[in-house]
């Protein structure tokens, strides 16, 4: 039993949080693809008082079939997808890859173990990227292991 309970938690993947590039100590991303905006003070000029910003997880929206997020710095807010967070933050891109790919076409799957640095090219010849492009070009579902 003890053996089953180790392998158990080996398995699961420890939430790791990491500086979000360009907003260190403002916001932080993690290898499971959450933001959070870190506890901090804000003064305001008009009220000439402090406001404390507690650590919070940040929502997530849907633009164009990517989890979005938008980050605010000096008073200017700018939206990032999350998977580009994620990738720019935990895995190298020695080859400085332009793309980053969903490798199991889930494009809100944004966990590092889902993520690479690709091409184009890379991109388009993922397999299961193929089968979906295959499938809606005939227009419709088909099943693994079912025959017609």
């Amino acid at each position: 039993m003890e053996k089953l309970e180790f392998l158990k938690n080996s398995l699961v993947m420890k939430e790791i949080w990491k500086n979000v590039k360009g907003y260190e100590g403002i916001y932080q991303v993690s290898n499971t693809g959450k933001v959070k905006a870190l506890e901090r003070k804000q003064f305001n000029n008009l009220t000439k008082t402090f406001s404390v910003y507690n650590e919070k997880i940040m929502a997530q929206s849907i633009i164009r079939r990517y989890l979005c997020v938008s980050l605010t710095k000096d008073g200017k807010l700018k939206t990032f997808k999350v998977h580009r967070l994620v990738a720019e933050t935990f895995i190298s891109n020695p080859e400085n890859k332009p793309c980053i790919d969903h490798i199991n076409t889930i494009n809100t799957d944004n966990h590092i173990e889902n993520l690479r640095w690709c091409t184009i090219r890379e991109n388009n010849n993922n397999p299961l990227t193929k089968y979906k492009i295959s499938i809606a070009q005939m227009g419709h579902k088909r099943t693994f292991g079912i025959k017609d």
